[in-house]
């Protein structure tokens, strides 16, 4: 407990000083973690991806709660105000999102929601797509489930090593922000599949762990639905049975070590054959040569090779699961 700290919401606050390799897998579980969020009996009931075009908390009828929420993060911003662009933001299902990850209490999810805002706030070019970060990977979206569930995909082999923090944690944010968006048939998170293939002692620069740890923590809560781990080395399995029991049980059960072919087949299941299909032809092609090819290389569009959700309206309304993809 005293490694863990007194929580686990408090499970990376002494991987500074954990050795390399422990804290890049504390980067990668804590990570899972916060973006795994948890559920609570406070507001649950049908959710469905926040859409960036509904009315904001302020211009609609709203449970008290959620009204209480947005006010308790208000006054924890400068001059108790939010900008326009942040109130767009809060629609009744992201604050819900937040009233839910501290059970109920509106003051504990004011809070918390306020850390969302100011944290968009400053990352609000690459979030709002005027400017394109500098990308580190081939980190992306390469599928959407039948279920509308987007699908990100990240190959160490194309990961740079860590010397630019700041560039790592732009690209994920820009991923993250692309895949809320292309949510498509009420689906309320995304899948992430990381593909070990590649990884080696140049990954283990510890330096982005706690923003990237930030950038998932709050502005990204509760999206994960499952974190899909390929190839995974030997040792980042033992630190997974270290670092697991300071995980809770609902986020254990999104943490998936496979090999290439049992995440195709995990894939078909769990997003449908295309899904799976997308995902073989993309492992296939990560372990053609071996030099380190970030970002658009080799036909790659980034942040998504997906239209947005807002392009497949009329293709939700057949009720094929196949329109997803």
């Amino acid at each position: 407990q005293a490694f863990f700290g007194s929580s686990r919401r408090g499970l990376v606050a002494t991987v500074p000083s954990a050795p390399p390799v422990l804290a890049v897998a504390m980067s990668l579980w804590s990570s899972v973690a916060c973006c795994a969020g948890g559920r609570s009996s406070a507001l649950q009931g049908d959710e469905v991806a926040d859409d960036p075009r509904s009315p904001p908390l302020d211009r609609q009828e709203l449970d008290p709660q959620l009204l209480s929420t947005i006010r308790a993060a208000a006054a924890h911003l400068p001059g108790g105000k939010m900008t326009e662009w942040q109130r767009e933001w809060c629609t009744p299902e992201t604050v819900a999102r937040y009233l839910r990850g501290r059970q109920g209490d509106v003051a504990a999810a004011g809070a918390i929601l306020a850390q969302a805002l100011r944290w968009r706030l400053q990352h609000k070019d690459v979030l709002s797509g005027a400017r394109t970060p500098e990308w580190q990977s081939d980190f992306r979206i390469i599928a959407r489930s039948y279920g509308g569930e987007p699908i990100l995909y990240l190959c160490y082999r194309h990961h740079l090593p860590t010397s630019n923090v700041q560039a790592i944690v732009e690209h994920g944010a820009c991923v993250l922000e692309a895949a809320v968006r292309s949510m498509a048939g009420g689906a309320s998170q995304f899948d992430v599949v990381v593909d070990t293939h590649g990884f080696n002692s140049t990954h283990l620069d510890a330096r982005a762990l706690l923003p990237v740890v930030r950038m998932v923590q709050q502005p990204f809560r509760d999206r994960l639905r499952t974190a899909l781990i390929i190839d995974a080395p030997l040792a980042l399995r033992a630190i997974h049975r270290l670092v697991e029991p300071a995980l809770t049980e609902a986020t254990r059960r999104k943490v998936i070590f496979a090999s290439r072919a049992e995440a195709v087949g995990h894939m078909e299941t769990l997003g449908g054959a295309r899904a799976a299909e997308t995902l073989r032809r993309v492992m296939a092609g990560n372990r053609v040569g071996w030099e380190c090819l970030p970002g658009v290389a080799q036909g790659r569009r980034l942040p998504s090779e997906l239209p947005p959700a807002g392009d497949l309206v009329q293709q939700d309304r057949l009720g094929t699961p196949e329109a997803h993809l």
